[in-house]
């Protein structure tokens, strides 16, 4: 229960995250139109900020998954290493030895 919980909260970070980003590029399309020349510089570092922020979420969203995926090859790995190996070597040793 706790993965679908964890992507719907990542999902909504990353929602909340998006409109910032939206909001600071109309702000700095607003001060572009009006030729407001003083605030240019701060609107432009406010959506590089809103940006690396998003970036920042995506990056340590992505990272999450990865370390997942790997934990859970390694536990498939470790199940299969465990039940389907002995099977082949119980199977397998009746056929090596009708080879012989």
């Amino acid at each position: 229960m706790s993965r679908p919980l964890l992507y719907c909260q990542e999902a909504e970070k990353l929602d909340l995250e998006s409109k910032k980003v939206f909001k600071a590029l109309k702000y700095l399309r607003d001060v572009v139109d009006k030729e407001i020349l003083q605030q240019l510089a701060g609107s432009a570092t406010i959506v590089l900020e809103t940006v690396m922020e998003t970036n920042q979420l995506i990056t340590s969203f992505l990272i999450n998954q990865e370390r997942l995926v790997r934990a859970w090859c390694s536990e498939a790995c470790t199940h299969i290493g465990s039940t389907v190996v002995p099977l082949i070597h119980v199977i397998g040793m009746p056929l090596l030895a009708s080879a012989i």
